[in-house]
């Protein structure tokens, strides 16, 4: 008989790795049987919480590790699969690593880049996103509030100029994917504004920026949504790294001091 796991689900959009059928319980769907070895949720407000693992939340990448299925939850290894070793792992001289724990509360997705709503953003690697409680609720004080990662391979150093396209084309698609059938979207809506902070927050390396994108909440409301963000492009390794938070909350909420605690504790390796 195969292995049935109980899962609970909350994210943007996941593949779950499954040795035999999966049973997903506590969603908005109620329970469903998943069977196959990759599981595409086509519900995108569902996200996989697996939390049996003892393992830390932890990503290592070979530069051959790009592309196929990633693993999301709020616990466990968030290592692509078919990358060698594990953080602290035995891979090879070239490989980069880093560690990035999820906040009590919070929850977790890990996407293999090209990414299945933005495909024609030219990088490989891994979205890493952490995501506030209460993400999907109007009103609540995590709404919309989240930080994520860009963990790029064999990639150029991103300038001002491509992470505002990037994230630009980022949004556009997350919305058309999950809500264009439902709600309308205007496509010269979507716009990211990017000013050069003097330095980082935290006296850390890379190029630091503050900014505002205008998109919409494809999930739950289809209305115009302005999103303050705080973005880091830095260098691990071989690696490139673009750390982003955003919330629609003003920079003087409380959200935003755990936004800061979450986008600090992304540690390179």
């Amino acid at each position: 008989m195969a292995e049935i796991y109980s899962l609970e689900v909350v994210g943007f959009r996941s593949y779950l790795i499954v040795a035999g059928n999966a049973r997903c319980g506590s969603g908005a769907k109620g329970d469903v049987m998943l069977t196959g070895r990759s599981v595409l949720f086509a519900c995108l407000l569902l996200a996989v919480d697996c939390g049996t693992s003892d393992e830390d939340d932890s990503v290592s990448l070979a530069s051959s590790a790009a592309g196929g299925d990633a693993v999301m939850g709020s616990g466990g290894s968030g290592e692509l699969p078919g990358s060698a070793g594990g953080a602290g792992g035995s891979g090879s001289a070239m490989q980069d690593t880093f560690t990035w724990p999820t906040a009590p509360g919070w929850s977790k997705e890990t996407m293999a880049f090209p990414l299945d709503f933005a495909p024609d953003l030219p990088y490989q690697g891994l979205e890493e996103l952490r995501f506030a409680p209460q993400f999907f609720e109007p009103g609540a004080p995590g709404y919309w509030s989240y930080a994520f990662a860009w963990w790029l391979e064999n990639s150029a150093p991103l300038d001002e100029v491509a992470l505002t396209e990037g994230l630009t084309q980022y949004f556009r698609g997350l919305c058309d994917a999950v809500g264009g059938t439902e709600f309308s979207f205007e496509p010269s809506h979507f716009q990211t504004t990017l000013m050069r902070a003097l330095r980082s927050s935290d006296g850390s390396s890379g190029t630091s920026y503050r900014g505002l994108i205008d998109t919409y909440d494809p999930f739950t409301t289809g209305e115009a949504l302005t999103l303050q963000i705080r973005a880091q492009v830095f260098a691990c390794g071989e690696h490139q790294v673009v750390l982003i938070g955003a919330s629609p909350k003003l920079d003087t909420e409380p959200i935003w001091t755990d936004l800061s605690e979450v986008l600090g504790s992304f540690q390179c390796h």
